[in-house]
């Protein structure tokens, strides 16, 4: 059997980059791709409202289980530095109160989102025809929140000792059977919406309990003994540090983009079934820039618990020129496939809504690299221990999203939409640029301190 785990303090860091972002950026893609399904079936075989209705929830699904998905991210931090460091009896301790961290929240985020679905749904100003269907969709989506939290969490551990593949074969099985379920549900038994819904609940059930079998009989090192099995609250205290301020930061972003989403809103719902077509498609493209943050994160903590602070810088460097290159291939396809890619959601007679989509994906698509910034150096200052600070860069994201949504809804109209995500981007990413590098300096002269 390989090992089940990867040391990143050691060898070529672009290769060792390389061969963890893969499976992270297949992981990203099959995770997309049945969201994309999602959107071309539910838009082909149930219609454009539904279209819309499904797309009017992303803000607030983003919201809340962005929180939950970033939280666990952070909490295979100081998994990665403990593994760094080769301490394996305080890494099981960790591994341990993340169980006891993610049962709890897990259960209150679930009930309280259930609860107030409809109430967040008419707080972004969902058109009266949207409604009952969005409500519909997003409360089911809620109740899965639970094995959300269980499978990020899994996979964040799991990332954290430098295994990327593992957790990308429970997402392509669970992305596998997510698009059957979608045929199943919505072509077969009419079911519609709810259909849809339902499929994405199952798949994430079958990826949470196989990722948490893999791990509990498949990984050596995690081989918990009864020692390892008590509460520490000094151990959920840094996994709190480490991961709800990342959570948070997650979900301040997300406030913006209900704010957009309010603004969208407000042009009806043929804006709205664009805006979901074209995001679809567009991050289908960019999230393997997400991936190679992801991959920074590990990279950077593991060599942070090693105390080898020029070789992340030297990381640092490989991965800035791969996010700046991917960014520029991937802005050149979108710009010079925008109809056709559009074309596998939004039906062809919707012409008001394909052009709009159309519009909004040509304006957007210039701005990639701004994004892939955003993804790099936020996950970095996650990893060096400054979760905290993100929260920062969130607000820049907010300010620079309220007002282009207002300028749209006051003054510029549909234009001022397509710009709405690109100058979030911009001014959070210079925010957390000029933040990585001042904490970086600050991490290196502390660690050049403990080692004199």
């Amino acid at each position: 059997m390989k090992k089940a785990t990867s040391d990143m303090t050691v060898g070529n860091p672009l290769k060792l980059i390389l061969s963890f972002t893969l499976p992270l950026i297949a992981g990203a893609t099959f995770q997309q791709l049945y969201s994309v399904i999602d959107t071309i079936i539910v838009g082909r075989l149930v219609g454009v409202t539904a279209l819309a209705a499904v797309g009017d929830t992303f803000a607030i699904n983003l919201c809340v289980v962005g929180f939950v998905q970033y939280t666990a991210v952070g909490f295979g931090v100081p998994v990665a530095n403990q593994f760094g460091a080769g301490n394996e009896k305080e890494l099981r301790k960790y591994v341990y109160n993340i169980a006891l961290l993610v049962l709890s929240i897990g259960i209150v985020v679930c009930i309280s989102t259930v609860l107030l679905s409809r109430s967040m749904l008419l707080m972004i100003h969902t058109p009266d025809n949207l409604i009952d269907l969005s409500h519909l969709y997003i409360r089911t989506c809620f109740y899965a929140i639970p094995v959300i939290f269980i499978y990020n969490s899994v996979a964040s551990i799991l990332r954290a000792l430098g295994d990327s593949r593992h957790p990308l074969y429970f997402l392509i099985l669970a992305s596998v059977i997510n698009i059957v379920l979608d045929l199943l549900f919505i072509r077969q038994f009419h079911m519609g919406v709810f259909g849809a819904a339902l499929a994405t609940v199952i798949s994430q059930i079958i990826a949470a309990i196989t990722s948490l079998f893999y791990l509990l009989t498949a990984v050596p090192i995690l081989k918990l003994t009864p020692e390892d099995k008590h509460f520490s609250s000094r151990h959920c205290k840094n996994l709190c540090i480490a991961g709800i301020p990342m959570g948070l930061q997650y979900s301040l972003t997300s406030i913006g983009i209900l704010v957009q989403q309010s603004a969208i809103n407000h042009f009806g719902s043929d804006a709205v079934a664009a805006i979901a077509g074209a995001d679809k498609i567009r991050g289908f493209f960019t999230l393997p820039m997400e991936s190679i943050g992801a991959t920074m994160a590990t990279f950077i903590a593991q060599n942070m618990g090693a105390g080898k602070m020029d070789r992340i810088r030297q990381g640092m460097r490989n991965a800035l020129v791969l996010q700046i290159a991917y960014a520029i291939l991937v802005g050149a396809v979108l710009y010079s496939f925008d109809r056709q890619l559009l074309l596998l959601c939004i039906d062809s007679s919707e012409t008001v809504v394909l052009n709009l989509a159309i519009r909004y994906l040509n304006v957007i698509c210039f701005y990639f690299s701004f994004l892939g910034l955003l993804f790099l150096y936020r996950f970095s200052l996650q990893a060096l221990g400054y979760g905290s600070l993100a929260l920062f860069s969130a607000v820049t994201e907010i300010i620079a999203r309220c007002i282009m949504s207002w300028a749209a809804i006051h003054y510029y109209g549909f234009s001022a939409i397509c710009l709405i995500n690109a100058s979030a981007w911009i001014f959070s990413s210079i925010f957390n640029i000029v933040t990585y590098y001042i904490m970086f300096r600050r991490q290196s002269k502390k660690i050049g301190l403990q080692h004199t």
